[in-house]
């Protein structure tokens, strides 16, 4: 488990979320972080399988020709599921 300290040095060094986020990824890779509920069951999804998503997004998105600095507008319902 994190610690405070080790907490308070990851906001110090990290400039985004997306920082924060591959801190965790790096350091926690099975360490699960969202959940779904599929039927009656929580369906947990670990920083890999989250990072695998988002790595399916960016591929999406340069297939698009889209580069840094492009807007994109996402509309959706606050869940995992979208990025699937």
């Amino acid at each position: 488990m994190t610690n405070k300290k080790e907490i308070s040095s990851i906001l110090k060094k990290s400039r985004s979320l997306v920082d924060i986020f591959y801190y965790h990824q790096k350091n926690n890779p099975l360490r699960n972080i969202f959940f779904s509920k599929k039927e009656n069951a929580w369906v947990p999804r670990n920083f890999l399988e989250t990072k695998k998503r988002i790595n399916k997004l960016i591929n999406f998105f340069e297939k698009k020709k889209l580069k840094k600095g492009d807007r994109v507008f996402i509309l959706s319902s606050n869940r995992v599921e979208w990025a699937e």
